[in-house]
């Protein structure tokens, strides 16, 4: 390689604040190529940086104090948001746990509802069930017949003691020469008495 194109390279090294005086062809190739990777590298990293600047600017778009959240990145304690980190893995993965456990056993508890479901035994249980129901309101018409007939016997009874019974025990108790007062106190027929 001429001196003179090696002219752009020193330059490039110059700009770079790197030395290239008295540097051989090979030296400063070497420098350019190391450079160039220098350059790939900070290229690469300043777009990975603004890609994640964008993702931190679109989280932070829902924060109240948006620079409160940015200062508190820029000056917080990356250990103590790793043990933060940690700490919601654990509960996530033990959240994640318990809803597996109601899962299963939801699962669990339909099948089991379907093979209620399947039983031959459920219709037979409903026929069982419904003649019991049967049987019980023919009892319960039964009762409801029988009470109210005690009641219209009983009834009848009082009414007929009341009404009829004085005046045939009257009529008999004259016929034997006996008379009861209305406490059943036994008088003779030629003294009465009303008390």
């Amino acid at each position: 390689m001429a001196e003179g194109s090696l002219r752009p390279a020193k330059l490039a090294l110059a700009d770079a604040g790197k030395e290239c005086a008295g540097l051989s062809e090979q030296a400063v190739r070497t420098a350019v190529e190391t450079l160039h990777g220098d350059l790939s590298r900070r290229s690469q990293a300043l777009d990975k940086l603004s890609a994640l600047k964008g993702t931190i600017d679109v989280s932070l778009a829902s924060a109240e104090d948006s620079d409160a959240a940015m200062d508190e990145l820029a000056s917080g304690d990356v250990g103590v948001w790793n043990d933060e980190v940690d700490g919601l893995a654990r509960a996530m993965d033990e959240l994640q746990e318990e809803r597996d456990a109601a899962i299963k056993a939801a699962t669990t508890a339909r099948a089991q509802i379907d093979q209620i479901e399947r039983s031959a035994d459920i219709p037979r249980l409903q026929e069982q069930c419904e003649s019991l129901k049967a049987e019980l309101a023919d009892l319960v018409h039964e009762y409801r017949v029988v009470s109210t007939a005690r009641a219209l016997i009983a009834d009848t009874l009082t009414s007929y003691v009341r009404e009829r019974v004085p005046g045939i025990l009257h009529g008999h108790g004259w016929a034997m020469g006996v008379h009861r007062t209305r406490r059943g106190e036994q008088l003779p027929i030629g003294r009465r008495s009303w008390a």
